[in-house]
C-alpha cells in the first residue's frame, strides 16, 4: 500500500512538472522577440537591397552578415520550436488502451484456466479487475502486461487457445509493449529538444541585440553622410517605437516615432 501511495504522488508529481515545462519554460517566441526578430530581418533585407552603399563601411556590411546569419538560424529553430506535443501524447493514448485491453484479456483467460486447474496462486498473480487495468498509469501497466505475459507464455499454446488467445495474441501484446516504452520517452525527449532550443534562442537574440547596438548603430551615422537615403532606411528598419513610455497600444492613426537606441 505504501508503494502504491508513493507511486501515485510520484506519477502526480511528474504530471505536474512537466505541465510546469511546457506551459512556462517552452512557450514559443515572445511578443518582444518576434518584434526583434522582424526588425532584424527588415534591417538586412534594406541594407542588402543597395550592395553600393552597405560596402562604404566594410565592418558595417560584416555586421548584417552575421545578423542575416542569425535570422536564418532563428527562423529555422522557430520551426523545431513549434513542434507540438499533440501528436505524441494521441500516440501513447492508442497505445495505452489497446495494450490495457489485450491485457484485460490475458486476464480474463488466466483467471478461467487457473480456476479451472484449481491453481489458486495463479489466479492470484492475475487477480486485477478490468476497472483497475483502465486506469493504471503508464509505468504501472508496462509491469502488469510484463506480469501477465509472462504467465500467459509459461502456459502450453493450446491450452491457451482453449480459453481463446493465440501465439498471435502474445506477440501482440510484447509489441505493444515495447511500443509503450518507446513512447512514453518522446515527451521527454521533446521537452529537452524545445528547451535546448529556447536557450539557443535566447542567445542568438541576445548576440543580435549586440550587434545591432554596438556595431550597426555607431557605424550607421557615417551614411547620414555618405548614403542619407540608405541612412534612412536604416533608421526606419531599426525598429519603430511609439511615442511616451506607456504600454498601452498606440490610439488609430497615431504615429510611430523612429528611432536608435
Amino acid at each position: 500500500m505504501y508503494r502504491f501511495i508513493c507511486s501515485i504522488v510520484l506519477n502526480l508529481f511528474v504530471k505536474r512538472f512537466f505541465n510546469y515545462l511546457t506551459t512556462n519554460h517552452l512557450k514559443s517566441m515572445n511578443e518582444s522577440q518576434s518584434i526583434q526578430h522582424a526588425s532584424n530581418k527588415l534591417i538586412v533585407k534594406e541594407a542588402t537591397n543597395d550592395p553600393a552603399s552597405l560596402e562604404m563601411v566594410p565592418n558595417f556590411n560584416k555586421g548584417i552578415t552575421r545578423l542575416d546569419e542569425i535570422n536564418a538560424e532563428v527562423d529555422s529553430l522557430w520551426i523545431l520550436q513549434e513542434k507540438d506535443l499533440t501528436g505524441v501524447k494521441t500516440d501513447k493514448d492508442k497505445t495505452v488502451f489497446s495494450l490495457a485491453d489485450y491485457v484485460i484479456e490475458l486476464i480474463g483467460a488466466l483467471h478461467s484456466h487457473a480456476y479451472q486447474d484449481g491453481n489458486a496462486t495463479l489466479m492470484s498473480r492475475v487477480g486485477y479487475k478490468s476497472s483497475v487495468i483502465k486506469h493504471l498509469a503508464t509505468a504501472e501497466l508496462l509491469v502488469v502486461a510484463g506480469v501477465v505475459l509472462v504467465e500467459a507464455q509459461n502456459l502450453p499454446a493450446e491450452e491457451l487457445m482453449q480459453a481463446g488467445i493465440s501465439s498471435e495474441d502474445l506477440a501482440t501484446v510484447q509489441n505493444l509493449i515495447a511500443e509503450l516504452k518507446e513512447v512514453n520517452t518522446k515527451p521527454k525527449e521533446a521537452i529537452i529538444d524545445r528547451a535546448g532550443v529556447t536557450e539557443r534562442l535566447g542567445e542568438l537574440f541576445a548576440e543580435s541585440k549586440g550587434i545591432v547596438k554596438n556595431t550597426l548603430d555607431k557605424l550607421a551615422p557615417q551614411y547620414k553622410r555618405k548614403a542619407p537615403e540608405f541612412y534612412r532606411r536604416y533608421k526606419a528598419a531599426r525598429g519603430m517605437r511609439y511615442k511616451g513610455k506607456s504600454t498601452a497600444k498606440p490610439e488609430t492613426g497615431a504615429q510611430p516615432e523612429v528611432s536608435i537606441n
